[in-house]
């Protein structure tokens, strides 16, 4: 035990009392002496009923002599008194699993002494068996694409004997593939009881997006680790799919059409035609919209369709999307220009005219017994 304070020894003098009585003449001519009046002190200050191992003791305490005498205090701990004209100490470095009791009485010049006040507190034992509950839980997956936007860890800190202790998890990310340099992060500390078994949730920051396996230490306030679980240890801490989702690129990964059907005379024109087109995304999926303009042989141009929004991820052949065209009133030849748009209607990628020569000179004509295309016809799209 170490004791923070500087002692200064106390020489309180003996004083020998004069007693004066009555002259033998039994006059009143005497002295009375006054009354002397013992100090007090009181314990102001002291730590919890229960402490940890590593944490110190303080105290103050007050003292006051009606006399105005006051000389200084007797203090102890543990051992034997001492003295001191202070009114604070610290102990530190206190023996784990002990109970300990503080004094601390006061004395005057005339060597009266106050009652001894005490304050009593205990030094809890360190944690012991302590375990270490992980798992993982996904949050978001805002674009289905099962990466996760959000994710936490579910931790639960156990330990069956000690005093309230401060923990902290600390996490480590690796990407699965590659050699990308680790990522540590931890929570605030963390005040734990023993015995006590409910989980906590901690929300990973949003990282770039790529695969992770995780690792996690649980360590004390002073920064020892206290558990350590590695990676691969636990299955949903394994290639988990973080990503931040920070937008995204579409373009068109290719457009057509399918003009094999209703031909009419003169050879070669259509009384309606099915136009299609294929969009890919990356880093991650969104929602798009794709705006038809239609131009027929003597440049006149009209704002032909625009699509419902539709999601799309990733280099997939299954985000296809698709229309009839039906025929004008005259025969004529058309073409056709494309515009990719977010749903904030923000320009993606577009195919102007004459970029793509599936989209050009198409021949259209009106003919009897036509079966109009009211409606485009999906072919794929994700809910």
């Amino acid at each position: 035990m170490r004791v923070d304070t500087r002692w200064q020894k106390l020489i309180f003098p003996f004083m020998a009392i004069a007693i004066f009585g009555c002259s033998s003449g039994g006059g009143d001519d005497g002295v009375t002496p006054p009354i002397a009046h013992p100090p007090t002190v009181e314990i102001t200050q002291g730590p919890p009923a229960t402490i940890n191992p590593d944490d110190d003791a303080n105290f103050v305490w007050q003292g006051d002599d009606e006399d105005g005498d006051l000389a200084g205090y007797f203090i102890k701990l543990d051992g034997s008194f001492q003295t001191t004209s202070a009114t604070a100490i610290t102990y530190s470095n206190l023996t784990p699993g002990t109970n300990y009791v503080f004094y601390v009485f006061a004395v005057d010049s005339g060597g009266l002494h106050s009652d001894t006040a005490s304050w009593a507190f205990a030094v809890a034992e360190p944690p012991s068996e302590i375990t270490l509950g992980l798992a993982g839980i996904g949050v978001t997956d805002e674009d289905g694409d099962a990466f996760w936007t959000e994710y936490q860890i579910r931790w639960c800190p156990q330990f069956s004997t000690g005093a309230t202790t401060s923990l902290r998890l600390v996490y480590v990310l690796q990407t699965t593939f590659g050699s990308n340099p680790e990522i540590m992060d931890s929570t605030n500390l963390f005040s734990r009881d023993p015995g006590a078994t409910d989980t906590l949730d901690f929300l990973i920051p949003p990282q770039t997006k790529n695969y992770y396996d995780i690792r996690a230490e649980l360590h004390d306030a002073d920064g020892a680790i206290l558990v350590d679980i590695p990676y691969d240890s636990i299955a949903s801490l394994t290639e988990i799919g973080l990503e931040d989702l920070d937008g995204f690129h579409a373009w068109f990964d290719d457009a057509w059409t399918d003009n094999a059907v209703d031909t009419l005379p003169p050879s070669g024109y259509y009384e309606s035609i099915d136009l299609w087109w294929d969009v890919d995304a990356y880093p991650d999926a969104g929602r798009v919209k794709v705006v038809v303009y239609e131009r027929n042989s003597a440049g006149e141009e009209s704002n032909f369709f625009e699509s419902q929004l539709y999601d799309v991820a990733g280099f997939s052949s299954n985000d296809v999307f698709g229309l009839g065209i039906t025929a004008g009133t005259t025969i004529d030849a058309y073409d056709y220009r494309l515009k990719l748009l977010d749903q904030q209607n923000t320009l993606l990628d577009e195919i102007n005219y004459g970029d793509d020569p599936d989209l050009m000179d198409i021949p259209l004509g009106i003919g009897t017994g036509f079966q109009p295309h009211n409606e485009p016809q999906m072919i794929s799209s994700k809910p």
